[in-house]
């Protein structure tokens, strides 16, 4: 593809991340009060899902599709990797090792849950595993989850008001989220105010992020994001890849969102799954890069120095998964009031007519023969975010 540089042109960099890293010998010896990481390894790798439904005396039969052992299932819907070593509920888009399964399993923490295993393991990874059943009195207490407040579906209103104040030109973005389960509307107390609040979610209801709809902070936390429920084990939109080819992974409710935006823009909104972690720290778990396994994923790398540092992370998490993915920059780029541009939401704010496809590029450096200006946020052809992507 041609590009050409003009008065508003800004530099961009697009290249795949690849990364190969492997963990060191730790060294550390099994202790049975705490397990230490090769120890918690090794048992990992001794005690498989199947193990440790018969130990707990789960209902059901353990298979590669069946029903789940700890909801009301009527559909098969749970799966077991064929290692055994990994699950995955496709009725809630929860997932993960054993360890996550004991979790679930007990609706306890992980902490908890880790205890569990050492106890199945018998205290000696390093020997004969034979699983043995948790008695009532062994299991411990649930934690209480902060419950959800009711959810609803945003009105027309509430979408129109979402999309201005995000500064999107189109509302396409939060209508595809709606109908897919990804954003609701709340109502929520803040420091003696009751507000309106767009939350971000999907049909696991396991994490969930709401913001003002008035753009304010939170008076309580002085936090644009308030968690309303949060599991590590699953990312915002994971529930809702289903079979879409096309995975666009980001940081942040509002480059979620613009995910969807580019991904209407470009006419493949109907492939294109957003995934979202909230906050940069954060690293994809087992159970997501399994279930990407076999799609393309696009990681939209933040313009600061967390977001490329949570882009490697997550492109060497993928690739070692064996995970087709390719990171795109967001460096150097601006917003239409000229400030620099941060992330995938802030090129959002880009009206929809000043972006350029490859195809009018060509054609239009055809017609000038010379170098032209640039019309839209970035050099023309940088529209197609998505290039390289088979559809």
């Amino acid at each position: 593809m041609k590009t050409r540089k003009g008065p508003s042109a800004a530099p961009t960099a697009r290249r795949a991340i690849n990364f190969h890293g492997s963990d060191g010998d730790v060294g550390r010896t099994w202790s049975s009060r705490q397990l230490q990481r090769d120890a918690l390894d090794e048992a990992k790798a001794h005690v498989g899902i199947t193990a440790a439904w018969l130990a707990l005396g789960l209902p059901g039969e353990p298979r590669r599709s069946c029903r789940s052992p700890v909801r009301d299932d009527r559909h098969a819907s749970f799966s077991i990797s064929a290692d055994d070593h990994l699950w995955f509920d496709h009725g809630t888009g929860q997932g993960g090792d054993v360890v996550d399964f004991i979790a679930a399993a007990l609706e306890c923490d992980l902490a908890a849950a880790i205890a569990q295993l050492d106890k199945i393991a018998g205290g000696a990874p390093f020997g004969p595993v034979g699983p043995r059943r948790i008695t009532e009195e062994q299991r411990p207490a649930a934690p209480r989850l902060r419950p959800l407040p009711e959810l609803s579906v945003p009105s027309f209103a509430e979408i129109r008001a979402l999309a201005e104040l995000r500064g999107f030109p189109s509302m396409a973005a939060f209508e595809i989220a709606v109908s897919r389960g990804l954003l609701r509307m709340a109502t929520l107390p803040d420091l003696g105010e009751t507000v309106r609040a767009w939350v971000l979610t999907d049909v696991g209801l396991v994490t969930a992020q709401a913001r003002r709809l008035d753009g304010k902070p939170w008076s309580r936390t002085g936090a644009k994001s308030d968690t309303l429920r949060s599991d590590p084990s699953h990312p915002i939109g994971l529930a809702a890849v289903c079979d879409r080819p096309i995975v666009g992974l980001a940081e942040g409710e509002p480059d979620f969102l613009a995910i969807l935006h580019f991904a209407s823009l470009a006419g493949i909104a109907d492939q294109v799954a957003p995934l979202c972690l909230t906050g940069a720290h954060k690293r994809l778990p087992e159970a997501a890069t399994t279930l990407l396994r076999g799609k393309q994923v696009r990681i939209f790398r933040q313009a600061d120095t967390a977001g490329h540092g949570a882009a490697l992370t997550w492109a060497e998490q993928l690739e070692a998964a064996g995970v087709e993915v390719v990171a795109t920059s967001l460096d150097g780029l601006t917003r239409p009031d000229g400030l620099p541009s941060k992330d995938l939401a802030d090129l959002a704010r880009w009206p929809v007519e000043q972006w350029l496809s490859p195809e009018q590029v060509e054609s239009d450096v055809a017609r000038a023969g010379v170098e032209g200006t640039t019309l839209g946020p970035v050099a023309p052809g940088w529209f197609n975010l998505w290039e390289g992507i088979r559809i």
